[in-house]
């Protein structure tokens, strides 16, 4: 009988529930379903609340210390052909980070590193150590960008050969294009739909909704998403009422799978006007495509990948509300244009960014990958 190969993952998992852990998941569910691997996972994650990410706390370092314990029992009872690590790009976690992948290194086992944020150029242009601390960590190994764009951020880190680009992926068959009939002069239905935290964008969103009542026009909002400390219900709604958006502007909190995907068939168009410092390859933009969705966001991270402007969307500056005014203005002016926008996203969605082209293509890299010598 042949001998599977080892492969260990190194990879935050849920909870808490956000785009990379749910990819990550997918990662774990895809390679154990190959025959020929013998899988191990380690969750890396330290919180179990959205709202403890990207914040320092002592039980994170307490935890990292019990990941790189586990790490090296792995690499020891378990000795893996190939390590597959989601790795941070900046911060405490990629100082934990570029520790484990040093005791992976000296192991002299083969990596595969996916980057799910960013930040790397930035930190290795401050710091002349850091930028070392970076070559040394990603030196000899797979690293996969989630685009084109966001292949960048590590071009003076990592050689293009090593690189390799995989998109994020979703189900197609989780969402689908509304066939409901849409009066051409009824108001415009605007979604937004992630987190209730200001840099994704729900107060400069609210201030494009005043432009557009300020030009008459016609418009109802659904914000769905957790609220977080970070912004809060009652400091939301009283920006409502200072806008005078009362009418028109709809709070639903947390909302998933078939609520989720019903907010998503209700509406005509996306706005996500992020300006996360993170902002990767966001899955509420592809769930949007994929449900056959105009989208207006910004420029952040990789979404100027996702969005061909003026064909499935278009794009703002960060915090400019303004912009983002602008672009449902025109929307809501041009129905018949609306939907041949929303219908262009399902198509890219289907050409480019389903789970089954995700998860082929992670297939390929980890087969690669267990192959380099």
């Amino acid at each position: 009988m042949h001998k599977k190969n080892h492969l260990l993952i190194l990879a935050q998992l849920p909870p808490p529930v956000h785009g990379a852990s749910v990819m990550n998941k997918l990662v774990v569910e895809t390679c154990q379903s190959n025959h020929q691997l013998n899988v191990r996972t380690i969750n890396i994650s330290p919180v179990a609340s959205i709202d403890d990410i990207g914040l320092f706390r002592a039980y994170k370092l307490i935890h990292s210390f019990k990941v790189f314990a586990k790490v090296a029992k792995a690499l020891v009872f378990f000795p893996p052909t190939l390590v597959y690590f989601t790795i941070a790009p900046h911060g405490f976690a990629f100082f934990r980070d570029a520790l484990i992948v040093t005791l992976v290194k000296f192991a002299r086992v083969r990596r595969v590193l996916h980057l799910h944020g960013k930040g790397v150029a930035k930190n290795s242009q401050r710091h002349l150590l850091l930028h070392f601390l970076y070559k040394w960590t990603f030196s000899g190994a797979l690293v996969i960008a989630l685009s084109e764009k966001l292949k960048a951020d590590i071009a003076n880190i990592v050689p293009n050969h090593q690189i390799r680009v995989v998109a994020n992926g979703i189900d197609a068959d989780a969402y689908t294009p509304s066939t409901e009939y849409r009066a051409p002069e009824a108001p415009l239905r605007v979604l937004f739909l992630s987190n209730m935290v200001r840099s994704k964008g729900p107060i400069v969103l609210l201030r494009a909704l005043r432009i557009l009542k300020e030009r008459q026009i016609a418009f109802c909002a659904d914000f769905v998403g957790p609220w977080l400390p970070e912004l809060s219900m009652q400091e939301f709604g009283k920006t409502v009422t200072e806008l005078d958006l009362e009418e028109e502007v709809f709070c639903w909190g947390a909302q998933y799978d078939s609520n989720k995907q019903a907010f998503l068939k209700n509406a005509d168009v996306l706005a996500f006007p992020t300006f996360y410092a993170n902002e990767a390859f966001p899955l509420v933009i592809l769930e949007a495509m994929a449900a056959g969705l105009p989208i207006v966001s910004t420029t952040e991270g990789g979404i100027p990948d996702m969005i061909v402007e003026g064909r499935n969307g278009f794009l703002a500056e960060p915090k400019h509300a303004l912009g983002i005014a602008d672009a449902l203005t025109w929307l809501a002016k041009r129905p018949s244009e609306r939907k041949k926008m929303g219908a262009h996203s399902r198509l890219l969605f289907e050409e480019k960014y389903t789970l089954d082209i995700f998860t082929n293509a992670i297939g390929h890299i980890v087969s690669e990958g267990m192959s380099n010598d």
